[in-house]
């Protein structure tokens, strides 16, 4: 019971915080059962793969963001989650490219489909609100407009060389209003824990997206990778880290970043 419990908080952290796009893994909230994942993340951007896949210079991007995730079990089968996120974005060589404040709330739901042989399957979807809506503003170019994430999620935990881990794949499709084209997602996040309170993660996020016939939105992909690792500070409170790095791309800025967060569970 104790090694579920703790892939299970390790899985939802790790998931929920590359942040606006990945939510929680496959996995379930208790009936009655809430978390709160407090997450501050850096962005950085001065190139971008072009559409031949090579390195082109790009002005600077930055972004601070904090995130607050929310996950209440209704029941043991249906989750409740939301993330408002309040934003610092600055295009450093352009003064109008700069946004601060509130920038979307995104709320949805997670369902438990079914239980197979220790892989436990559910499906999620989420409505994001964006709360900045300049559309001439460069700072927040495709993300102004409401979007509705769904996808398919599959879970398991495992024991591997006496180590504690789990493994969380994702599928599923972002529509997006106001220009930009929707996404076909795929992620996946592997955890172990080589002592009793840290558990290393690796994760891999992935978008290909068709062109959406709007001017400044060709077709692109992009495909980032995580590592990090959670330390259980004390009972039902963690502490994350961790870097990420865009790998390879398509019409899409190459990203940099680290993020740190706090989260507890009741």
């Amino acid at each position: 019971m104790r090694m579920r419990a703790c892939v299970f908080c390790a899985s939802s952290v790790a998931l929920a915080l590359l942040g606006d796009r990945a939510w929680a893994g496959a996995f379930m909230q208790d009936d009655g059962g809430f978390q709160l994942i407090q997450t501050l993340r850096f962005t950085s951007s001065a190139t971008a793969f072009g559409p031949n896949g090579k390195i082109a210079p790009l002005p600077l991007y930055q972004k601070y963001e904090l995130q607050t995730y929310l996950e209440y079990g209704a029941t043991d089968w249906l989750t409740l989650i939301a993330q408002p996120t309040v934003s610092r974005i600055a295009v450093v060589d352009n003064p109008s490219g700069f946004a601060a404040g509130l920038t979307s709330i995104e709320a949805g739901a997670r369902m438990k489909l079914k239980q197979v042989e220790g892989i436990i399957f559910s499906a999620q979807a989420t409505l994001k609100i964006p709360t900045a809506r300049d559309r001439s503003n460069p700072a927040l170019a495709g993300n102004t407009g409401e979007e509705l994430d769904v996808r398919l999620l599959a879970g398991r935990s495992f024991e591997l060389a006496g180590m504690n881990g789990f493994v969380d794949a994702q599928a599923g499709y972002r529509f997006r209003r106001d220009g930009p084209p929707g996404e076909m997602r795929a992620d996946l996040t592997i955890g172990f824990r080589p002592l009793p309170r840290l558990m290393l993660l690796a994760q891999s996020f992935n978008i290909i997206a068709a062109s959406s016939g709007q001017p400044g939105f060709p077709s692109f992909r992009q495909h980032k990778v995580q590592g990090g690792l959670v330390w259980e500070y004390s009972q039902g409170v963690s502490l994350q880290s961790g870097l990420f790095t865009t790998i390879a791309s398509r019409n899409a800025r190459r990203e940099h970043g680290f993020i740190s967060a706090i989260w507890y569970r009741f």
